[in-house]
């Protein structure tokens, strides 16, 4: 079955059957190759250098720890996959009101029960602890919020269209099998979305003049840095 079909409830023997089957999910990654990188048809035969090679076996190994992961949360239903949000979002100005459009593609949205998870695939580290919003809207902290705020966002985004709960979660460390989950409800999401305007409008507020950060750790992996210095 697709197992990424919209509105497929995904079982248990689903997901063990797949795992069983190394030649479909090596088939599933060729697929994508094809597609993404080649830029072939489908009934071509894709031919790897090295490095391919070996990305496309990491690729087929993190399809299987991630299937680990969804064998835990059976049976649950498929909502969307690479869902695109976005709203308007109107703040006041010096100059008067400014319109702006915020949006995002969410990986993968399923439900279980009167639970909607929006789902976020990462490799990196953790973010740190944060006590409240206020924290992740710091610019002078050098903790880091970025996965956090782009969840938050998310569920801002998408809570119009939803009556149920809506619970970010993020499935980081795919390899390892590492997980966050946030909590998410009405309150919270009025919560960040009025620190969210507070920022926007100190960015658009030609009185705060632009700086340079403080906190230097962030500059380690900015792209921008030998620009900046």
């Amino acid at each position: 079955p697709d197992l990424t079909a919209t509105g497929k409830t995904i079982q248990k023997e689903d997901l063990e059957r797949l795992l069983r089957n190394d030649v479909k999910l090596q088939s599933y990654v060729d697929q994508a190759f094809k597609k993404e990188l080649f830029k072939v048809s489908p009934e071509e035969k894709p031919e790897y250098n090295g490095i391919q090679l070996i990305n496309s076996k990491v690729i087929v190994s993190y399809l299987k720890q991630l299937l680990r992961n969804d064998l835990q949360y059976t049976p649950f239903e498929m909502v969307a996959m690479e869902k695109k949000v976005s709203e308007e979002i109107t703040i006041q100005t010096g100059q008067g009101p400014f319109t702006l459009r915020l949006g995002g593609t969410i990986d993968r949205m399923d439900a279980k029960e009167s639970t909607l998870r929006i789902v976020d695939y990462k490799t990196g580290r953790n973010p740190d602890p944060f006590r409240d919003f206020g924290d992740i809207f710091n610019s002078a902290s050098e903790k880091k919020y970025d996965v956090i705020l782009q969840m938050y966002l998310y569920a801002m985004l998408l809570a119009p269209d939803r009556e149920s709960l809506l619970t970010p979660y993020i499935l980081r460390e795919i390899v390892h099998g590492g997980t966050l989950e946030l909590a998410s409800n009405t309150e919270l999401t009025e919560q960040f979305k009025t620190h969210l305007r507070e920022k926007l409008f100190e960015i658009f507020n030609p009185e705060v003049p632009f700086v340079q950060t403080s906190a230097l750790k962030k500059c380690g992996y900015c792209p921008f840095n030998q620009i900046c210095r």
